[in-house]
């Protein structure tokens, strides 16, 4: 709620039912459409005025009939742009679900008004163009460029009025970075424009290399990380998954394991144990989404390190597949770290501080001591401390590993670099143990 008005005058609210809107106007969620009423009083020296404002909060399932997503897509909401700007980013959104941001934003009267931007102010979303630079020079996408939807064209617009579709009235706005690269423009939940993902601007006066779908991953990166604020006085904004993305994908992706974690649907640091020299957080990569991330605290520490339990399901698992996405960074204490991933069965007693022995190991990889006069020390890592299988990892590289396990004895594994599929390093080993999965320990 406004507390000042026009020339000063005074506004107080006062909500007919709290439990629908609070004293300071936030409105709850009901599970149904619902009526209510709100009395405002404006105040100013001598005078004063009160008006009844009837309206009515709408459910998730009628609010829905206005995004071109369901209920299931929708990740987080606010009422207004300053509780948007100063919300932290919704965990699950990533390069993979794509991004919509859909809002009331009334006042429209050109297509050159500011919806949002970055922080940075590298680009500008209006409510039909687009302004991006790279360098401080700058680049412009037109509404003729755009694909106007048959659904706008039965309502008589084309590629010359259609901004007017988003500023004759009182509409529901989305803007949808697809998982395809493309960027989309909703009108009440109905596709009005598109930008295909190969469109290059319309204006290009500094001939920046750059097309819809690096602006669109571009914006769902910032969006990760925090980056994007609400220009315009918008309301009633929902950030979602894109339009094109399908939902239950997710829940067919957890289905498949036993044990799941990837933390931008299902997993939280509390999964982790660490060391009081390691740090857990949750980070967020514009390419391959949430990650958690186990940083030592000093240069001075080593051998430092995590452990994740998994659930007890597990253990009596004979044949299994384990799959993780890694970027390795060996640890720097000279002549002391010892960098080390490692699969552990039920009889490992690994504690997060020190390199642990293969026994009772599942699987593992490792570096040998790291020397500063050798950077090959931090780089080489070795499989089941085996001197024979051997693979070179630049730090920071991700990677897939998967290792299959077969009668709790045989192990089969495989390492492929993430960015281009390509195999860094398979092999076959046996197990250091019994065999039964209980978790993951890492050190560094």
């Amino acid at each position: 709620f406004a507390d000042e008005g026009h020339y000063g005058a005074s506004y107080s609210w006062q909500p007919a039912d709290t439990r629908l809107v609070s004293a300071d106007g936030k409105v709850q969620h009901v599970d149904e459409d619902t009526e209510t009423q709100v009395l405002l009083t404006i105040t100013k020296g001598n005078y004063s005025y009160e008006k009844t404002i009837d309206f009515k909060i709408l459910s998730q399932e009628s609010k829905s009939k206005l995004l071109p997503i369901g209920v299931e897509s929708i990740q987080a909401e606010y009422n207004t742009k300053a509780e948007a700007n100063e919300a932290m980013p919704a965990a699950r959104i990533s390069k993979n679900t794509g991004l919509s941001l859909s809002m009331y934003a009334d006042g429209l009267k050109s297509d050159w008004y500011n919806i949002f931007k970055n922080k940075a102010g590298s680009f500008q979303f209006q409510f039909a163009t687009i302004s991006y630079s790279q360098g401080g020079t700058w680049c412009w996408y037109y509404e003729n460029a755009a694909i106007i939807s048959e659904y706008a064209k039965d309502m008589g617009y084309d590629n010359v009025n259609i901004w007017k579709a988003f500023s004759d009235g009182h509409y529901y706005l989305t803007i949808s970075f697809n998982t395809d690269g493309t960027i989309s423009y909703y009108r009440d939940g109905h596709l009005m424009m598109k930008y295909d993902a190969s469109l290059v601007p319309s204006n290009n006066p500094g001939n920046l290399n750059t097309d819809i779908s690096k602006i669109a991953a571009e914006v769902i990166a910032e969006y990760k990380s925090g980056n994007i604020e609400f220009a315009w006085d918008v309301s009633n904004i929902v950030v979602g998954y894109a339009a094109d993305y399908d939902p239950s994908a997710e829940q067919v992706l957890i289905d498949g394991y036993e044990y799941y974690e990837d933390y931008d649907y299902k997993g939280t640091v509390d999964s982790w144990a660490s060391h009081s020299k390691v740090d857990i957080t949750m980070q967020a990569d514009a390419d391959y989404g949430n990650y958690i991330q186990a940083a030592i605290q000093s240069t001075e520490a080593g051998n430092r390190g995590t452990i994740n339990e998994f659930s007890s399901n597990v253990s009596d698992l004979e044949n299994y597949l384990v799959e993780m996405d890694v970027a390795l960074t060996g640890g720097t204490m000279n002549g002391r770290s010892e960098s080390q991933l490692m699969l552990m069965d039920t009889n490992n007693k690994a504690v997060n501080s020190s390199v642990q022995p293969k026994d009772s190991s599942i699987f593992m990889i490792k570096t040998n001591t790291y020397s500063n006069t050798d950077p090959s020390t931090r780089t080489t890592w070795y499989v089941n401390e085996e001197t024979d299988k051997s693979f070179i990892l630049p730090v920071d590289t991700w990677v897939t590993i998967k290792v299959k396990v077969t009668n709790n004895s045989s192990v089969e594994y495989k390492i492929v670099n993430r960015a281009d599929g390509a195999l860094i390093y398979s092999g076959n080993t046996t197990v250091n143990g019994n065999g039964h999965l209980k978790g993951i320990s890492t050190i560094a």
